[in-house]
């Protein structure tokens, strides 16, 4: 691997550290190892940003505008995580930036399935405590 390519790699691992301790309020202590997976099926789909710590897995995804079935793509990356990592407990959320009102559906209850995940808008997030992080 090159020089760029691991410098690549520690700032996305940053950033999604810093996403998930100052915008999803995630409190990591410990190392966090990012997970370079790609979910292949008939069709290919890459997820933005996975990484572990502990037995932890997160899983965040960021959206720029509404897609009409988020709740079964999210589901899918779900099911793709728990094949390789059963035994973690896995988070997963969705970061809206788009410039309508967000009306994703976060949560899937039928046939016998309980599924849900976070969704953040990031219009809900103060400017100010961003800066300040």
């Amino acid at each position: 691997m090159g020089q760029k390519d691991i410098i690549t790699k520690e700032i996305i691992k940053e950033i999604g550290r810093d996403i998930s301790m100052y915008m999803l309020g995630i409190d990591i202590d410990s190392e966090v190892e990012l997970i370079d997976k790609e979910w292949t099926r008939v069709e290919r789909r890459d997820s933005d940003i996975v990484f572990k710590y502990d037995k932890k897995i997160v899983h965040i995804e960021i959206q720029n505008n509404n897609h009409s079935k988020m709740e079964l793509r999210m589901l899918r990356y779900f099911s793709d995580i728990l094949f390789e990592y059963r035994d973690y407990e896995v988070s997963q959320f969705v970061i809206y930036i788009g410039k309508e009102k967000c009306y994703m559906r976060d949560r899937i209850e039928r046939n016998r399935i309980s599924y849900s995940y976070d969704i953040i808008d990031v219009r809900d997030i103060s400017c100010e405590e961003l800066l300040y992080h």
